[in-house]
């Protein structure tokens, strides 16, 4: 759990449903394309984001997953080893 969400993987559509409406509260489903939502996590991460360092890795010094040359954008899980 980070900040009081449930961070681990999960693909039982039910409980994301779930934790979906609980963190959006009373507010609407969000409405925005995907490639703004891209845009505004790369801007967010890039100019305003302040909490600590943000590591791109070398694969000389990770096991590759097994999906990833399948992948267009991989994002590790950094509370998982």
């Amino acid at each position: 759990f980070l900040k009081g969400a449930d961070c681990r993987y999960c693909s039982r559509r039910e409980e994301i449903d779930s934790e979906m409406q609980r963190l959006r509260g009373a507010e609407p489903p969000n409405s925005e394309s995907l490639g703004f939502l891209l845009r505004e996590f790369f801007r967010y991460f890039g100019y305003e984001y302040e909490h600590g360092t943000i590591a791109v890795r070398s694969r000389a010094s990770f096991m590759p997953r097994e999906d990833e040359d399948r992948c267009y954008l991989v994002i590790d899980n950094p509370f998982e080893p």
